[in-house]
Parts: structure tokens; C-alpha cells; sequence
């Protein structure tokens, strides 16, 4: 193994949603099964942001700006569902509210719209 290798696999260790972005055919679901096999936590921080941003990119693949905020917080849960797991929906809130105060995501005038920043016409 090379250092190369080593800091591929850190790389990918640290976020393994990062495959998502990365590399062309890898979606959310891969992705978080690797992330369960290493070792991310079904309640992080880093999965419920990863799933919600997957949500409104998909949108937008869809032609849709931005996502009602019911509608986000719906598919995000049905995303993050499992046998093994339950969203947790205030947790999942709370990590919302977190995006738009650190200007990720941005509230819209629209109906409780939510887009991701680069998507925002303003």
C-alpha cells in the first residue's frame, strides 16, 4: 500500500458520502452502506446532512429549485429509513435549521421553500 493509497482510504473513511459527488453512478444508498460498514453512526450528523443534501440535488436533477419543507423532511426520512432505523424527524430538523443558520441551505419566500445555496435565485 502507498501513501497515496492510505490517504485515499482516510479520505473516504472520514466521509464516505464524499463517493457521492466523486464518483459518477455512486447514489446515497451505496454510499451510506459503506458508511454503516465503517462505522458512521445511523444518528450522524454526517448522514442525515448527506442525505438531505443528496434530496435536493435530486431535485434539482428533477427541475425542481427547491423542495417545500415538509416535502424535504418526508423524502429525507424515507431515505434514511431502514429495519434497522428510524429517523429521528426533530433530529433531523435540528440539523436543518443548523444548514440554514450556516448558509448551506437557504429558506425561500415560497411556501417554507428550501434550497441548497447555489440554487437560490437571490
Amino acid at each position: 500500500m502507498t501513501i497515496t493509497d492510505t490517504k485515499l482510504q482516510m479520505y473516504f473513511r472520514t466521509n464516505p458520502y464524499r463517493l457521492i459527488d466523486d464518483i459518477d453512478g455512486i447514489g446515497f444508498k451505496t454510499a451510506d452502506e459503506l458508511a454503516i460498514s465503517l462505522g458512521i453512526p445511523l444518528y450522524s450528523d454526517t448522514r442525515y446532512i448527506s442525505a438531505l443534501i443528496h434530496v435536493l440535488k435530486s431535485g434539482l436533477r428533477e427541475g425542481n429549485c427547491f423542495l417545500p419543507f415538509e416535502q424535504l423532511v418526508s423524502i429525507t426520512t424515507d431515505l434514511l429509513s431502514s429495519p434497522q432505523h428510524t429517523p429521528d424527524v426533530q433530529f433531523l430538523n435540528t440539523i436543518i435549521q443548523q444548514l440554514l443558520a450556516k448558509g448551506t441551505l437557504v429558506s425561500g419566500d415560497v411556501g417554507n421553500s428550501v434550497y441548497l445555496k447555489a440554487a437560490y435565485p437571490g
